[in-house]
């Protein structure tokens, strides 16, 4: 058995072994890296089959998150706009591509 194991022997039946993300997050890596069942897997580690299937199920849902969590780790720039009081309007332009651009004027 490795590290990640419960001493199932050693523990009296019904005692719960509470476990930190980072050893369930070993024990997802183990049991995705096995051949076995998931039942198969879980009795010989002694952890119930429902423990693992959360743990998997935070681990998919982690990844399948939006990549653009944090607007500072993104393609994004924060502007301030700096608006004249005494100018009339205001011109907009936006490249789009490589001969396409977007112009939007304001008088």
């Amino acid at each position: 058995m490795t590290a990640s194991t419960n001493n199932s022997q050693n523990q009296p039946k019904g005692k719960r072994t509470y476990r930190t993300a980072a050893q369930w997050a070993k024990i997802v890596d183990e049991y995705e890296s096995s051949d076995m069942t998931q039942e198969a897997f879980c009795k010989q580690h002694g952890i119930a089959s429902s423990g693992l299937y959360k743990w998997r199920n935070k681990r998919k849902e982690k990844r399948n998150q939006s990549p653009i969590t944090d607007l500072e780790d993104s393609s994004f720039i924060n502007m301030t706009p700096g608006l004249d009081k005494s100018s009339a309007g205001w011109d907009i332009e936006l490249q789009l591509g490589a001969e396409t651009v977007l112009r939007i004027r304001s008088s």
